[in-house]
């Protein structure tokens, strides 16, 4: 199994906006605790989802103080959803270092899994053209068939 870096965090953050689709997803995730990053290919944004006590065991939930640190660093409650979320603009490799040393800072203060320990790194890659419409795509292939063979 990979071990938490800031290195190992870093090759897989570039991946979400560099390729795949829409729908990229980036789980990192080490004993109970796991953070989602969600990204979208070409574009800077990037969105940070940490776990809350919401879907922790009673013996991993965190403390006021553990949740705190999420707080400082911008996480917060968004409506219908039960982790904590925060949107972030990545212009560059240096900001996406800082935010990788940011992130193991994290899983350090609020998870108690220090940088070095082992991780799951599992990426999710969406569709580099998803299908809008798929049956009018059907038919128009059907349609190019039809004009090649005539």
């Amino acid at each position: 199994m990979p071990a938490l870096t800031a290195d190992a965090l870093v090759q897989h953050l570039e991946q979400l906006t560099q390729t795949g689709g829409a729908d990229n997803r980036l789980v990192v995730a080490s004993r109970d605790y796991y953070m989602i990053f969600h990204g979208k290919r070409g574009a800077p944004e990037l969105v940070g989802e940490a776990v809350n006590n919401f879907y922790l065991p009673r013996a991993a939930e965190l403390s006021p103080g553990r949740l705190g640190q999420l707080a400082a660093r911008g996480y917060r409650e968004r409506p219908n959803r039960n982790n904590l979320y925060r949107s972030l603009k990545v212009q560059g490799g240096a900001e996406l270092r800082a935010f990788a040393d940011e992130v193991l800072e994290l899983f350090a203060r609020a998870y108690g899994v220090e940088a070095g320990e082992a991780a799951e790194f599992e990426l999710q890659l969406g569709e580099p053209e998803p299908l809008r419409n798929p049956e009018l795509i059907r038919l128009m292939r059907l349609l190019s068939e039809k004009r090649d063979w005539d």
